[in-house]
């Protein structure tokens, strides 16, 4: 396995019906590679930053400047033909 390697990815879903009937908030950032996790119990704490090989926002349907589910590395990816999260 001499070369091998990993692909990590990570995927944004939709909030489920439980979610979206608790009136829960999306607490995930994506920008590129990097996945952002915000505590809304400590605003005050350093958000914790994460970067993975491909990166899936499936959160909204539509948000600022990703009217679909997009992917990192691109464009487009090699694996979904999907364009970059921006």
């Amino acid at each position: 396995m001499a070369g091998a390697s990993v692909k990590v990815a990570v995927r944004v879903r939709p909030f489920n019906s439980r979610e979206m009937s608790r009136e829960s908030k999306c607490i995930i950032q994506m920008s590129g590679s990097t996945t952002t996790i915000v505590n809304p119990k400590q605003p005050k704490e350093t958000p914790k930053s994460f970067s993975f090989d491909y990166s899936y926002w499936s959160h909204t349907s539509v948000s600022p400047g990703l009217g679909f589910q997009g992917c990192w590395p691109a464009p487009p990816c090699s694996l979904c033909g999907r364009l970059p999260v921006p």
